[in-house]
């Protein structure tokens, strides 16, 4: 035997580990007068349990609400139990007969020359009808679109798209919903692994969630954070969701700008995008407080640089908040990004009022520069100034933000301090 079997014990450790993993990648982009989190009571009841419905009633509709191709990345072995997708783990929470399901999208063969129970295409409008009467039977409304790596080559390897649009008629769908709900809630999640754009949804829905791709736990963790049990959402992006004019021609790997639009990536883009890197919303307030810089002075080019501050709930429900570290250094030799990601640190689930410090470390690596003509790294002196909250400063104006400093004197090559 060339593997030792996994206990039922690791197993379904593993199966938790999944399910925390899946919440929390899950970034809320936009909620709107609290639309989120869902109170859970509102759909359930002992009469509801018992088969006598009294509770409000969800529509779960899109394409992705019960594809598990929805749910998976490129390269995804399925060895350890199914994938649980929204549908499955809604009904698990709230009970089959308060869910009305409809895909809104036909079947097609699009799964590598296979077919597909339902396609993240959603190549035509021929299956709406049962969509929009699940909506208009409904009190909730919740839409999961997205793409799939997996199934229909949207993203992965050898896969590009032409644009940030999302797939087929999946817009087109969600404004039928949305103009069957009238002023009911409508929330939109979408399922993918790269930034899908659309000014309509962003503009228009009451909530708006990126779940990523969530894995085997994908619906649980889904769930989880819809009802905001047993906390919310406090993930970040990690890319920038852009304009279409922010683009630029993707043959240009030009990043400051001096060639073409106003910069690529967060490090150097100028311009306001939909949503920034960073972005990321809780059902929740953090303050930060007392940060501290230490030492604020250096003459040792191979010093770190220890930044600890003070987060605190200062919101009406528990949640955890991810902290960012941002550093620029505009005095160098050489130019250097405006701005640039150093650290990033979770907090524990924060209960209203409670704190919790953390702690960054700027290293030597962070400092350093690249040299123009051998492209060698160094360190040079200079004072690098620091940004610390939970998103990308926004200018000096930014009140979430603090600010601090430290001075480095010190010059010299990086490799000679990984030899030190």
């Amino acid at each position: 035997m060339l593997f030792r079997p996994i206990q039922p014990s690791v197993a379904d450790g593993h199966k938790e580990l999944a399910r925390e993993a899946a919440r929390q990648i899950i970034v809320l982009l936009e909620n709107r007068k609290s639309t989120l989190p869902l109170k859970r009571s509102d759909f359930t009841s002992a009469e509801a349990e018992a088969g006598q419905l009294t509770g409000l009633k969800v529509a779960l509709v899109g394409p992705c609400a019960n594809n598990t191709n929805c749910h998976i990345g490129d390269y995804t072995p399925k060895n350890d139990g199914p994938i649980i997708t929204p549908l499955e783990a809604l009904r698990q929470r709230i009970g089959a007969a308060s869910v009305l399901y409809a895909p809104g999208c036909p079947a097609d063969i699009g799964c590598n020359g296979g077919p597909c129970a339902v396609s993240c295409r959603c190549v035509n409008q021929s299956r709406f009808a049962p969509a929009i009467a699940a909506v208009k039977s409904a009190d909730v409304v919740v839409f999961i679109g997205g793409s799939s790596a997996l199934a229909e080559w949207m993203e992965g390897e050898a896969a590009d798209k032409g644009n940030l649009a999302w797939p087929g008629q999946q817009e087109a769908l969600a404004k039928a919903l949305k103009a069957a709900a009238g002023f009911k809630p409508f929330i939109v999640a979408m399922a993918h692994g790269s930034p899908l754009v659309s000014e309509w949804a962003f503009s228009t829905a009451d909530a708006v969630l990126n779940i990523g791709y969530g894995g085997q736990a994908a619906g649980l963790g889904f769930v989880d954070v819809l009802f905001g049990e047993p906390e919310g959402p406090s993930g970040k992006l990690t890319v920038t969701y852009y304009k279409k004019e922010q683009l630029g021609d993707f043959m240009s790997y030009n990043m400051t700008g001096s060639l073409g639009p106003k910069g690529k990536t967060y490090r150097y883009l100028t311009s306001t995008p939909y949503y920034r890197f960073g972005h990321g919303m809780t059902y929740t307030s953090f303050t930060y407080s007392k940060l501290v810089v230490a030492p604020r002075v250096s003459s040792d080019p191979c010093a770190s640089t220890v930044v600890t501050v003070l987060v605190t709930n200062s919101g009406g429900a528990k949640g955890a908040e991810i902290a960012q570290l941002y550093m620029s250094f505009a005095n160098a030799s050489v130019p250097t990004p405006p701005i640039k990601l150093v650290g990033f640190s979770r907090t524990p689930t924060l209960a209203p009022g409670e704190s919790a410090p953390l702690s960054f470390i700027v290293s030597a690596e962070h400092r350093a520069i690249v040299l123009d003509y051998d492209f060698s790294q160094a360190l040079e002196a200079g004072t690098f100034k620091l940004n610390v909250g939970g998103r990308l400063p926004q200018g000096a104006a930014d009140e979430g933000v603090l600010r601090g400093s430290f001075e480095n004197r010190g010059e010299g090559p990086l490799k000679r301090c990984s030899s030190a």
